[in-house]
């Protein structure tokens, strides 16, 4: 027999879904949560290529940095400093022992700087221990900034005379470039430290430094589109091992 009370149709209140409002307002909220959840995603994402970016650039400007660094350590070198004494004077007349005003200079004192993004400077290769070396045998070595190729060279010709002249343009061999291709160095300068305090050199490092700092300047050359463009800046003091020359 059936049951009376199963065949009693159900009340408009038992079958009430969502009213439009309640629909609206569970959407609105459910939109709230999925923006901020996107944002913080996207937050996160752009700290992680930023940081992944800052990483390589730096390993990149260390490395660079450290070449730089190693190539500058040796300027004004000398096999043998005492044959070399008033070599490279241009008047006898303005060299003497008992002079304290003039100085006299060796054939690599001098840390040219006059050209903007080039410094020239010199020294005696290290295997070269014999004092009879000849100036064939001597470094006069470059770095050069290229703005517009973004790169930074070496000039390698260790059989140089005299100072290589600094190009205006992308240089060619002997010229090598030393930066990878991954970064795009936008500066590079050279400043005297003189008891950790950092002195503008304008024309040339004097004689009287004996220890250089190394600005580097670099983007990231190939890097997200969603990216931004950021410069980041690298110094290194560097420590002539020849000291100062005067003082």
């Amino acid at each position: 027999m059936l049951n009376a009370c199963n065949n009693k149709p159900l009340g408009r209140a038992s079958v009430r879904g969502f009213s439009l409002i309640e629909m609206m307002v569970a959407i609105l909220i459910g939109a709230i949560v999925l923006i901020g959840a996107l944002v913080v995603i996207l937050a996160i994402n752009q700290a992680n290529s930023e940081n992944l970016q800052s990483v390589r650039i730096h390993q990149e400007l260390r490395t660079l940095a450290s070449v730089l660094g190693d190539e500058l350590k040796r300027a004004r070198r000398l096999n043998d400093a005492m044959s070399a004494i008033g070599t490279g004077v241009s008047s006898t007349s303005n060299c003497t022992i008992a002079s304290t005003s003039s100085f006299c200079p060796g054939p690599f004192d001098a840390i040219d700087t006059s050209t903007a993004g080039c410094i020239r400077y010199g020294y005696q290769d290290a295997s070269q221990n014999d004092p009879s070396t000849t100036t064939a045998s001597n470094n006069f070595r470059a770095i050069y900034f290229d703005a517009t190729a973004k790169s930074i060279y070496l000039y390698a010709n260790t059989g140089a005379t005299a100072f290589p002249n600094c190009p205006g343009g992308a240089p060619a061999s002997p010229w090598v470039k030393l930066n990878s291709d991954q970064v795009s160095v936008t500066g590079m300068t050279f400043s005297c430290l003189t008891f950790g305090a950092s002195v503008s050199v304008s024309t040339t490092i004097p004689r009287s430094c004996a220890e250089i700092q190394l600005t580097l300047q670099a983007q990231l050359a190939f890097r997200d589109a969603s990216s931004p463009a950021i410069t980041y800046t690298y110094t290194l003091p560097i420590y002539i091992r020849s000291g100062a020359v005067a003082i």
